[in-house]
């Protein structure tokens, strides 16, 4: 049998390519003890350096969930889902690759875990709202670590419009019923161009010098009537302080409940520097105005109307974003609007001159059911 030498050029370079490979890694390990602040011995081998790497140790996690759900009834036909996004992150908050995670859910209403998904982190899912009825929450977890999760309640059905971008609220004119008014004093017409044009506002126009009143019924919300205390439709509103005296013009927007006689609930937000709200009563607004903190002079302040479901359609609350305000709205013993029960937006001004608007700048409309 005949012998054919080796090729000693192409050895040695097998062996440099190796050596540099090695020498690489090690230098590669000993990086990662440096950062974590782990001493070694210069001339350690690369096992003694690979038996003092750290074991991963999860300290938190990131349950991100985008909620797009939609009415269960109504115009809107895109954006029915939501999209969940989990992170492990160590005791730094550098996020983890690769680490075992499990998601699972629970009806809201009561019941035990089942598994929805589990992967490696980051892990995505899709949830849509067919498979959601009656609500979830959902848990995630570190799979080796159980004590290391995140919760998020989901409700059956959320209701928020938006544009492209989805952090951006957007709301269709189809929204509002501006042609048959739940109430209206002085209302020569409403004006949707704005909403029309992605800008959150409409204009109410009116017809002759005086006051002037209304309420717009809010379409394809939740059931408020007979729901329980966990479904709301919230009216969000940027409210800048004016600097016009009340005795010259008083004006402001809001929401709340119509249509159920004795928890009739309505209030509004008042654009001005004397008083910033004032209660609903009979639908005339009466009451002592007082400066609630809802404005701020030169500042847009987000404020928002709850409107809570219940037997008997319950109060409505006004609250600023921050939690620093929260009162709830007048309410009357007799209903003024007539038979239609649901939510609505409110608005009012003093002194109004023929065919002056009064633009009423809607943040946002949004609904929870669970």
């Amino acid at each position: 049998m005949s012998f054919t030498p080796p090729d000693l050029s192409g050895v040695l370079a097998n062996e440099q390519t190796m050596n540099s490979r090695l020498t690489r890694f090690r230098n590669d390990v000993k990086a990662i003890l440096d950062d974590e602040e782990i001493s070694y011995a210069s001339d350690l081998g690369i096992l003694g350096l690979l038996r003092l790497l750290p074991v991963p140790d999860p300290r938190s996690i990131e349950f991100n969930c985008y909620d797009s759900w939609l009415t269960k009834d109504g115009p809107q036909n895109h954006a029915k889902s939501a999209r969940m996004y989990i992170v492990v992150r160590d005791k730094d908050g550098i996020s983890m690759s690769g680490i075992d995670v499990m998601l699972q859910r629970k009806p809201i209403s009561g019941g035990n875990w089942t598994t929805v998904t589990s992967g490696k982190s980051p892990l995505s899912y899709t949830a849509v709202a067919d498979a959601n009825r009656g609500g979830y929450v959902y848990r995630t977890y570190v799979t080796n670590k159980p004590s290391v999760s995140a919760e998020h309640s989901l409700p059956q059905y959320y209701m928020n419009y938006f544009n492209d971008d989805e952090y951006e609220d957007r709301i269709p004119s189809s929204l509002l019923n501006t042609s048959n008014l739940l109430k209206a004093t002085n209302v020569k017409s409403v004006d949707k161009t704005g909403l029309d044009y992605d800008e959150n506002y409409i204009e109410v126009i009116a017809n002759a010098a005086g006051e002037m009143k209304g309420a717009i019924m809010i379409n394809n919300t939740p059931t408020i009537l007979g729901a329980n205390s966990n479904t709301h439709v919230y009216i969000g509103y940027d409210i800048t302080r004016g600097n016009v005296p009340s005795a010259t013009k008083l004006k402001g927007y809001g929401g709340g409940f119509v249509g159920n006689g004795e928890r009739d609930s309505l209030g509004i937000f008042y654009d001005n520097s004397d008083a910033d709200f004032e209660g609903a009563y009979e639908f005339d607004f009466l009451g002592y105005p007082e400066d609630e903190g809802y404005t701020k002079a030169g500042s847009a302040t987000e404020c928002y109307v709850d409107i809570v479901g219940g037997n008997s359609g319950n109060y409505t609350y006004y609250r600023t974003a921050d939690g620093s305000v929260d009162n709830y709205g007048g309410w009357w013993y007799d209903s003024m609007i007539g038979s239609t029960y649901g939510p609505c937006i409110v608005f009012y001004a003093n002194n109004m001159a023929a065919n002056e608007r009064l633009r009423i700048p809607i943040k946002y409309i949004r609904a929870v059911t669970p």
